[in-house]
């Protein structure tokens, strides 16, 4: 019924600057609250600790993603790993521009976030169609159900 898809990630613009954005509106609602300085000042460090994280996260993330639906197979791509099997999908989210997909693989949780400009926008298409569609509960003997 599907094709096998493989599809090459690049970090999304549009959920670094959204992330980003956040960020500051959370340091300035906070210079402009009636909280205690010291207080305000380690939320500050938080919400940047926070930023700094998000950003380094970046270079660790899935470069590639490859999903089998009629052999109910998904495997990441990482650079350190090279290709790892996922063993649980756990959720997905699939908005006409926003797709999500929980996994658990290599002994890891991951969440995906894939905005239109982390894939081309046929490659993102054909993702929205398979997480809509595919089965959710992937094993080993092929015995997938939609739950």
């Amino acid at each position: 019924m599907f094709s096998p898809l493989e599809v090459t990630l690049k970090p999304s613009r549009m959920l670094w600057w959204l992330q980003l954005s956040s960020h500051l509106t959370l340091v300035v609602l906070l210079a402009l609250s009636v909280l205690p300085s010291s207080l305000i000042l380690c939320l500050a460090v938080v919400a940047g600790l926070n930023l700094w994280l998000s950003y380094r996260q970046r270079r660790d993330a899935v470069q590639a993603l490859r999903w089998d639906a009629d052999l109910h197979t998904v495997a990441l791509y990482e650079a350190e790993q090279g290709w790892v099997t996922v063993d649980t999908l756990e959720s997905v989210l699939a908005w006409r521009w926003l797709l999500i997909l929980r996994v658990h693989a290599g002994g890891r949780r991951r969440r995906l976030v894939l905005l239109p400009d982390s894939v081309t926008a046929d490659a993102f298409r054909r993702l929205s169609v398979i997480a809509r569609l595919a089965p959710l509960q992937l094993s080993a003997p092929d015995q997938a159900t939609r739950s």
